[in-house]
């Protein structure tokens, strides 16, 4: 049986960082457009048309997101916070993905146009700043693994079997 390792292969680390790319950019570009740009049509000022395709595509990638989602709470995470590396932003990223889950939710539920201009904020500010935390989480990761690996030849995680680095390279 193959061990769960911080470390997941290649097609499924792609397949992760584009579904978020997706859903960030969808996000944030359907943000910019209903936002800033109206078009002029027969009876006046109306929103672009690209805001709909735009909110489907967010919508399926961040659908997407949410199995990836689980499938770090239930492998990654777990190894992760008993290896002690990149603990807060590990935290962050997941009480936000969580959070982004919960006020999507809202937004596509909740019908009185006050409390879904907060949750729209709330949604919005926290998705503008995930990519941030997940590229300093991925960079203080390499980083801290690959410093364990020169001061001691080999990955060693709290809670686990010895990791030699040889078998590393075949899933990273």
């Amino acid at each position: 049986m193959k061990r769960i390792a911080l470390h997941f292969p290649k097609v499924w680390k792609a397949a992760l960082y584009l579904f978020f790319a997706l859903s960030w950019l969808s996000g944030t570009g359907w943000f910019a457009l209903h936002r800033w740009v109206t078009v002029e049509g027969e009876f006046g000022p109306q929103p672009s048309s690209w805001e709909g395709p735009l909110l489907k595509l967010h919508g399926g990638a961040a659908m997407m997101m949410m199995v990836y989602y689980g499938y770090l709470l239930a492998s990654h995470i777990p190894v992760g916070f008993r290896s002690g590396r990149s603990r807060v932003t590990g935290l962050f990223l997941a009480i936000s993905l969580g959070f982004m889950i919960v006020t999507a939710y809202g937004l596509y539920y909740i019908g009185d146009e006050d409390v879904r201009g907060v949750i729209a904020w709330a949604h919005l500010c926290t998705g503008v700043l995930i990519p941030l935390v997940l590229i300093i989480h991925v960079w203080l990761g390499h980083r801290q693994r690959s410093s364990q690996i020169r001061e001691t030849g080999a990955l060693r995680l709290p809670g686990l079997r010895h990791i030699a680095t040889s078998s590393m390279t075949d899933e990273t």
